[in-house]
């Protein structure tokens, strides 16, 4: 998901997943895109999730975390 498409749902109060193979990468650009202004009293979040999309045990291993966290995932 792009950065902005990413943003833009959390300025909306959505709680966005940020997925990658590199965690530093991930909660850097959760930090820096997460604590913007039109964040701040929506009740959205950018959350980093480290997953490689080319491998379907990562792929199943996210959506468990993302289960046990939030009970389900909508998009």
């Amino acid at each position: 998901m792009c950065i902005v498409m990413a943003k833009t749902l959390a300025a909306n109060g959505a709680k966005v997943y940020i997925t990658g193979r590199r965690e530093e990468v991930l909660k850097t650009s959760a930090s820096a895109h997460g604590s913007d202004e039109a964040l701040r009293g929506s009740g959205g979040s950018i959350v980093p999730l480290v997953m490689d999309v080319t491998s379907k045990d990562s792929i199943r291993a996210g959506v468990e975390k993302i289960a046990e966290t939030d009970g389900r995932v909508d998009v």
